[in-house]
């Protein structure tokens, strides 16, 4: 209520154009922030690991031997 003295009446196409206006640049600034968020202590427990599995250490060392038999 700071500007009301100051207000000046408009059209509702300028109304609505300024709310249109405003969304989309709001929409824009969101889409543009990026957030990081910071991992927990847990999180090397919860990633893949880079070691083979089990299953892909029986693959590597049969697979050979399987095709060799065939």
């Amino acid at each position: 209520f700071r500007s009301l003295s100051t207000y000046t009446p408009g059209t509702f196409e300028g109304w609505l154009h300024r709310i249109t206006t405003n969304l989309f640049l709001d929409m824009v600034r969101r889409k543009q922030r990026i957030r990081f968020d910071s991992l927990g202590d847990d999180a090397a427990e919860r990633l893949p690991s880079r070691e083979p599995s089990p299953q892909q250490i029986f693959n590597d060392t049969h697979f050979d031997a399987d095709v060799q038999q065939a």
